[in-house]
């Protein structure tokens, strides 16, 4: 005798079948195909997804119809260069993408289904015309990595055309992930990885270490006898990708760069402007990395000067850019004590000479220690530097005692007065 709690789970079973069985009848039925139509046009990509799993029939109704394109025209009524057409008729080529979204996983379909709509609505109100979808959804939509990999999982193949239009699209947005992407069939896509954007002229180089993205980097290398990994032809600030990496503290791409560098022949010292308009003085990818406190990226290019990658001024302290600039004068300038300490530290025969240096300017660490208005920075020096004269003129006729005075820090024109008292 079956018990209550039998009888109910039954029912359910029952229940289930039954409306498993006349959704199926509803579906099948060519009369109620336009009511299909009209309900499922308001369900959203996730609901579709699960719509298709139902059952068989549901599975069919979907794809016979071609409700992955048919349904966003019903939903969205947009009236573009297309409003004459369906979708799938004004987008022909894509009929494999979405007969082969057939295979794919819920997940991906949904995803699928909520970039295309967020691309029509785009279109919408766009004035641009885009032949197709996908450089639409390159150029506009943050997940376009990822709704490009899911095109690709259908077995849709990228033309020549298509693939280098694409290709120029990420370029221009630094879209690291569809450049990865189109980095694995560049060959067969006959992609010039020498080409820059129309703007910025960044290059595939240039780009994966701005980004930072260590993938798309290894990818770079790995092609480095089809691009030029020197080229400096950036707008305005003309400064080769390792300068940016440096720059931007990419800690890992820095490392990645100098074990190849050798091999690959990487300037690792090719001058560059900074990003920053109030010092566009010219500097090393060193001197930039020093100038912003990317302590464990000098740290990377210290060790590297020991094996003689990066070329030096002094044992252990590299030359940092135009008008003689060093290293431990911007680091002062900065005002980075923890800086100065890793660059004496590094060789420590040197330190005197490279403390007591006079650059083209006339000035020498003291002085930029001063123009930082940094207490702690003039400390260091003055427990460092007992032979230093605070008197001395730089080629503006300025000492480190009137940059003091001009600080508005009286406590380091103290730290001076004292020192002046001690020496005299």
């Amino acid at each position: 005798m079956e018990t209550k709690v039998e009888q109910k789970e039954d029912q359910k079973t029952k229940s289930r079948e039954e409306n498993k069985a006349y959704l199926d009848n509803f579906l099948k039925n060519p009369g109620l195909i336009h009511l299909a139509e009209k309900i499922l046009g308001n369900l959203n990509g996730e609901s579709l997804a699960t719509f298709r799993l139902v059952s068989k029939a549901s599975k069919e109704c979907i794809d016979k119809h071609l409700y992955l394109f048919i349904i966003l025209d019903q939903a969205l009524h947009y009236e573009t260069a297309c409003k004459t057409s369906s979708i799938y008729e004004f987008y022909p080529r894509w009929r494999k993408v979405f007969e082969g979204m057939n295979q794919q996983k819920p997940t991906d379909i949904s995803q699928f289904l909520d970039t295309i709509q967020k691309y029509l609505k785009s279109f919408k109100n766009s004035s641009e015309l885009y032949n197709d979808p996908l450089q639409f959804a390159v150029s506009k939509v943050h997940t376009a990595g990822d709704f490009l990999e899911i095109v690709l999982k259908t077995g849709y193949q990228l033309d020549k055309v298509e693939g280098k239009r694409l290709f120029n699209v990420a370029l221009q947005i630094m879209n690291s992930k569809v450049l990865e992407i189109l980095m694995d069939q560049s060959d067969d896509l006959g992609i010039d990885l020498t080409i820059t954007d129309g703007r910025r002229r960044h290059g595939i180089f240039h780009v994966a270490c701005i980004t930072k993205k260590v993938s798309l980097l290894r990818k770079v290398l790995a092609k480095a006898d089809k691009i030029d990994v020197n080229t400096k032809k950036e707008y305005l600030y003309e400064t080769t990708a390792f300068f940016r990496a440096c720059e931007g503290n990419f800690v890992e791409g820095v490392e990645i760069i100098l074990e190849n560098a050798q091999v690959l022949n990487i300037d690792l010292n090719a001058m560059g402007r900074t990003s920053m308009p109030s010092k566009w003085s010219k500097l090393t990818p060193f001197g930039v990395a020093v100038r912003n406190g990317h302590v464990k990226v000098v740290q990377k290019l210290l060790e590297a000067s020991k094996k003689n990658f990066i070329a030096t001024s002094s044992v252990g302290v590299t030359w940092a850019g135009c008008y003689d600039r060093r290293s431990l004068s911007i680091a002062c300038e900065e005002g980075n004590v923890e800086m100065a300490k890793l660059l004496l530290n590094h060789d420590e025969s040197q330190a005197e000479n490279e403390m007591n240096f006079v650059d083209d300017d006339g000035r020498n660490t003291l002085h930029y220690a001063c123009l930082s208005k940094s207490l702690p920075m003039v400390q260091f020096l003055m427990t460092n530097l007992l032979s230093i004269d605070v008197s001395a003129k730089d080629n503006s006729g300025q000492t480190p005692y009137d940059y003091a005075c001009q600080s508005g820090n009286p406590k380091i024109v103290k730290l001076l007065t004292e020192h002046m008292s001690f020496v005299n």
